[in-house]
């Protein structure tokens, strides 16, 4: 029942056939919303040790380069896929004992580019 609600307001919410609007396209539109929304909250991850560290800048205040970690529970950390997602967009930076990210996706960086609309100083 939930499944159905969630596709009939997707096809309100996203104009097109029911053809066009396959399991894939439905998610990558999605995701891009999610980007334009929330392109703020975003992390790359860095090669040499698998951590991120948050893009850009909030307010005009630069970010302290801090090693960020993905939550334990989520299915996008390093352990539960073959490699780590560049590129995330978050919900939640949470600090415990380690500083985690929470509520993540795994975006694209073009996405990233054409939604932020020039807000960040350096190259994606």
């Amino acid at each position: 029942m939930a499944t159905r609600t969630v596709r009939s307001s997707a096809r309100c919410l996203l104009p097109g056939s029911s053809a066009e609007l396959s399991k894939v396209r439905i998610e990558e539109r999605l995701l891009r919303c999610i980007t334009a929304g929330y392109f703020q909250n975003s992390a790359c991850r860095k090669e040499a040790s698998g951590k991120y560290s948050l893009v850009g800048r909030l307010e005009g205040q630069h970010h302290p380069r801090m090693d960020l970690n993905i939550h334990p529970s989520s299915v996008l950390r390093v352990g539960h896929t073959k490699r780590g997602t560049s590129l995330v967009i978050f919900n939640e930076l949470v600090q415990t004992s380690k500083p985690y990210l929470r509520t993540v996706s795994a975006v694209e960086r073009d996405w990233l580019a054409e939604h932020s609309g020039g807000y960040f100083e350096e190259r994606i």
